[in-house]
């Protein structure tokens, strides 16, 4: 891409912040590999957005209100909020473009002055991030750009209820700035970045065609648990491969006076029990529980920290008959409800000990503790299960390395062969302890 050709709008900007290949790609003609939650967060934002846009015009008087009007002469104008503005400024390097959701003008009481102009982003989420700020940042840098003048605040409105947030966006100018020279030398180059898979994409467009080149080149990216600086190490060292890796391995006792340690991690490990297609065991994991199991999956919305569903599976008192149970919530005000129909019943099972896989449900355990402690509940009771609670992926983490890139539940259960339901009614958490260790011919001991 040439450099004067070169546009960067508000979602190039945010593409980058994201990811560099993402970046990269959407300046392309590289197809959508598609994403569910790419669309439904798209559908939101544009509803979101169209609704706030309602409430301002609603909220303005006659002739306050304007469609896209003319920055050139503010002075002249009559309106006092406006939305969908197109702003663009010409740099050395590029055109910097962005459409304004929307913009609130306060003239000034000063002839001499200029107007006050507040550009303002409307965000569907209820939780902010660096990442909504920057673009504001961006919104307002190219505003002031196209009209010679500084902006210092803009503003966010937000969430369910339209919360408004205040930002200083004299502080970002400088991030904003180095993101633009970065976003500036990625397209100057003729050839793509370096691909590196990332948190960002299991909600990316491109997620599936990243994911098939990664594999393709054996990319060490595919460990999801490998650090930035972990992989550039073993970069410097020759080492490009997942295969390449599995070869560096070599297991070692552990000494008697770390012996009460946990495992270190061992990415090498990892990479050996892909590339053999086996479960290499380090050490002597031991779960250690013998009865009272009660398995425990929660679904939730983080966006609001709400949670709407609760999975049990329960061992019938003298039996080895499993029952399941689906809590469910279809609104805030159904939670606490949940919650107690929870509590009530595990406190039928004698000696109950949950178990979980991660710390979605630590989280959750902790938050409706309190977050309803003026329940009438068993305190002691509540404090007993927590405690006690087992966290599977805490066992596994350093000690079990299934040949899966990822420690997360549904490849894991993939590699075991059981068919994998979204439902949290269906068990989903008694995976891994009901398999007991199974296929233990696949498995081997490394000592370390």
């Amino acid at each position: 891409m040439s450099s004067h050709q070169m546009k960067i709008t508000a979602d190039i900007f945010a593409a980058h912040l994201k990811c560099p290949m993402k970046c990269w790609l959407r300046t392309t003609d590289e197809p959508f590999s598609g994403s569910a939650y790419t669309e439904w967060a798209r559908t939101q934002s544009h509803s979101y957005r169209t609704t706030e846009t309602e409430l301002l015009v609603s909220q303005s008087s006659n002739n306050e209100f304007a469609f896209s009007p003319s920055l050139c002469n503010l002075e002249s104008e009559k309106w006092r909020t406006a939305s969908s503005i197109l702003v663009q400024t010409q740099t050395d390097n590029c055109i910097l473009e962005s459409e304004l959701h929307a913009i609130s003008r306060v003239p000034a009481t000063i002839k001499s002055h200029p107007d006050d102009l507040t550009p303002i982003r409307f965000i569907f989420t209820n939780k902010l991030g660096t990442l909504d700020k920057l673009l504001l940042g961006f919104d307002a840098f190219v505003l002031s750009k196209s009209i010679g003048r500084s902006v210092r605040v803009g503003k966010i409105i937000h969430g369910d209820d339209s919360g408004t947030l205040r930002v200083s966006v004299t502080a970002l100018i400088n991030t904003i700035q180095k993101h633009i020279e970065k976003i500036t030398a990625l397209l100057s180059n003729p050839t793509p970045p370096e691909l590196v898979l990332n948190r960002h994409c299991p909600e990316c467009e491109f997620r599936d065609s990243c994911h098939q080149k990664a594999l393709k080149s054996d990319d060490l990216s595919l460990l999801s648990g490998m650090a930035v600086k972990d992989r550039a190490k073993h970069r410097s060292k020759g080492i490009f491969s997942v295969t390449q890796l599995s070869f560096t391995f070599r297991p070692r006792r552990k000494k008697k006076c770390l012996a009460n340690k946990p495992f270190k991690y061992d990415h090498a490990l990892k990479a050996l029990a892909i590339r053999e297609n086996k479960i290499h065991i380090a050490g002597n994991p031991s779960i250690g529980i013998t009865e009272g199991q009660v398995y425990l999956d929660v679904e939730g919305t983080p966006d609001q920290d709400f949670y709407y569903l609760i999975g049990l599976r329960v061992k019938e008192n003298n039996s080895d008959k499993y029952i399941q149970h689906s809590l469910w919530a279809n609104n805030f005000s159904d939670e606490r409800n949940i919650w107690l129909s929870f509590l009530k019943i595990i406190s039928k099972v004698e000696n109950p000990r949950l178990v979980h896989y991660g710390s979605y449900e630590t989280t959750f355990l902790n938050r409706m503790r309190e977050r309803y402690a003026d329940s009438a509940i068993d305190v002691e009771f509540q404090e007993k299960i927590i405690s006690s609670a087992v966290n599977l992926l805490s066992i596994i983490y350093g000690q079990v390395y299934f040949p899966t890139f990822s420690n997360g539940l549904k490849e894991i259960a993939r590699y075991l062969g059981y068919m994998w339901s979204d439902n949290a009614a269906s068990g989903l958490n008694t995976l891994i302890l009901r398999s007991n260790w199974e296929r233990t011919n696949s498995i081997s001991n490394s000592l370390m």
